[in-house]
C-alpha cells in the first residue's frame, strides 16, 4: 500500500495503491473492502470509498466535488483507491 499521482481521465490524482495482500476489512454497508490510511480522505473510516462518497458527497454538485477533491490534495490526501491488480480499481469516482 502506497500513496502516488496516478492520471485519471486527464486529471492527477492523489491515489492509495493497493494489491492483493494490502489488508482491508469488509465494508459496514456494502461488504466490498475497505482500506485503512492515515492519508485517505474518507469520512467514514468503516465504509469502502464509493459508500463514503456516496453519503457524505452524494448531493455535491460537480463544481463542488471538484473543489473538495482539490482541497483534500492539497491538503496532502489521497482521494482514490486503486488496483494495479484491476484496470481502474476501486475509485473514487464512476468509471
Amino acid at each position: 500500500m502506497k500513496i502516488e499521482m496516478v492520471p485519471v481521465r486527464g486529471m492527477l490524482l492523489r491515489a492509495l495503491i493497493v494489491d492483493k495482500t494490502t489488508p482491508s476489512n469488509p465494508c459496514e454497508n456494502c461488504g466490498k473492502p475497505v482500506y485503512s490510511h492515515k492519508l485517505l480522505a474518507k469520512t467514514n473510516k468503516d465504509w469502502c470509498m464509493k459508500c463514503d462518497d456516496k453519503y457524505h458527497r452524494g448531493g455535491m454538485s460537480s463544481t463542488e466535488l471538484g473543489a473538495w477533491t482539490m482541497n483534500k490534495m492539497q491538503a496532502g490526501f489521497a482521494v482514490v483507491v486503486m488496483s494495479h491488480d484491476e484496470p481502474l480499481g476501486l475509485t473514487h469516482f464512476d468509471f
